[in-house]
C-alpha cells in the first residue's frame, strides 16, 4: 500500500519483484554449478571444450528459465491469495500438479495407448517369417543360406519397427505432458545434454546404419577372394563358406557415435524453448492482469 501510493505502474512493481526473485536463484544457481565445475576440474575427470561451455551456458539459461514460471506462479498467489499461508498452499498445491502428477499421467496415457506390441506377439510374427521364407527340400546350399539371410534381415526389420514403437509411444506420452513446465525442461535439458530419448533414438539409428557398412564391406571383401563359396549365413562364417583372408574393412569397421553440438541441441530444443519462453510470457500477463484488478488492503487480521 505505501508503495502503490507512489505513481509506480502496478506492472512495474510485478517486474521488480519478479527481477529481484530471479536475481537470487541466479546467484545460487550459478555457484552450485560452479561449484561442481570446479570440482571436477580438481579431480581432472572431465576436460571441458569450447562446444561443452556453450552446452553448460544454454543449460544454465534453460534452468533460469524454468525456474522463472515458478516464481511467476509464486507472485501470482500471493496476488490471490489474502495471507502468506493461503499464498504457500496454494503454491504448494500447483507445484505438485505440475512437477509430478502430470508429467506421470503422460507416462500413464502412453502405457494405455496400444500401439506397442507384447513379446509373445513378436515370438508370433517371428514364427510367421519362416512361412513367409520357407526351406524346401532340395535346395542347394547357397539357396538355403539365401533364405536365412531373409529371415535374419526381416527379424531386424521387425525389431527395429518395434523399437521404434516403443520410442513413438514414449514421443506420445512426452507431447502430453508438455503442458507441464517441469515436463517441457526436461525434455529441453535432455536435448542440450545429449541424453533421454533423442540420444536414444540417435545412437539405434548409427548403430543400425553401422552394422549395415559393416555387413556390406566384409561381403565385398569375401567376393574378393576365389578360394571362399561366397555363402553368407547370418552370425556364421569359417571353413571355406567364407573368405578367411586377413582384410582390413577400411571406415566400415569403426562405429561413430558423436553427442550433438551445441548448435544442434539448441536446434532440437527449440520447441520447448519456446514453450518456457510462452508459460513465462502467459504466467507474466496473467500475473499482470490480475495484480492490476487487485484492491490494495491491509491483510486479514491486521
Amino acid at each position: 500500500a505505501l508503495t502503490l501510493s507512489n505513481p509506480v505502474p502496478k506492472w512495474a512493481i510485478l517486474l521488480a519483484k519478479h527481477l529481484g526473485a530471479m536475481l537470487s536463484l541466479a546467484i545460487v544457481l550459478s555457484i552450485s554449478m560452479l561449484f561442481g565445475l570446479v570440482t571436477l576440474r580438481i579431480l581432472g575427470e572431465v576436460a571441458l571444450t569450447v562446444d561443452d561451455w556453450l552446452k553448460l551456458a544454454s543449460f544454465w539459461a534453460v534452468s533460469l528459465a524454468y525456474l522463472s514460471v515458478f516464481v511467476l506462479i509464486g507472485l501470482l498467489c500471493s496476488i490471490v491469495a489474502r495471507t502468506p499461508l493461503l499464498a504457500a498452499a496454494a503454491f504448494l498445491l500447483n507445484w505438485s500438479v505440475l512437477v509430478f502428477v502430470i508429467p506421470n499421467l503422460g507416462g500413464i496415457a502412453a502405457g494405455l495407448s496400444g500401439n506397442v506390441k507384447a513379446p509373445r506377439e513378436l515370438s508370433t510374427m517371428d514364427q510367421a517369417l519362416k512361412s513367409r521364407y520357407p526351406m524346401r527340400n532340395g535346395m542347394s546350399l547357397v539357396e538355403s543360406a539365401d533364405v536365412e539371410m531373409q529371415r535374419c534381415r526381416a527379424y531386424d526389420e521387425l525389431l527395429l519397427e518395434h523399437l521404434g514403437s516403443l520410442i513413438r509411444q514414449v514421443e506420445f506420452g512426452q507431447n502430453i505432458t508438455r503442458i507441464s513446465p517441469a515436463s517441457v525442461f526436461l525434455y529441453a535439458s535432455e536435448e542440450i545434454t545429449g541424453g533421454g530419448l533423442p540420444r536414444l533414438a540417435a545412437f539405434v539409428e548409427n548403430a543400425r546404419h553401422y552394422r549395415e557398412r559393416l555387413l556390406d564391406a566384409m561381403i565385398e571383401a569375401d567376393k574378393a577372394d576365389p578360394a571362399s563359396q561366397h555363402v553368407y549365413y547370418p552370425w556364421r562364417c569359417g571353413s571355406s563358406n567364407f573368405s578367411r583372408r586377413m582384410v582390413d574393412l577400411g571406415p566400415a569397421k569403426e562405429f561413430h557415435d558423436a553427442p550433438p553440438t551445441s548448435s544442434q541441441a539448441l536446434a532440437g530444443a527449440a520447441w520447448d524453448l519456446g514453450l518456457l519462453f510462452l508459460f513465462n510470457l502467459l504466467g507474466f500477463a496473467v500475473a499482470a492482469w490480475r495484480f492490476d484488478r487487485q484492491e490494495v488492503a491491509p491483510a486479514w487480521g491486521v
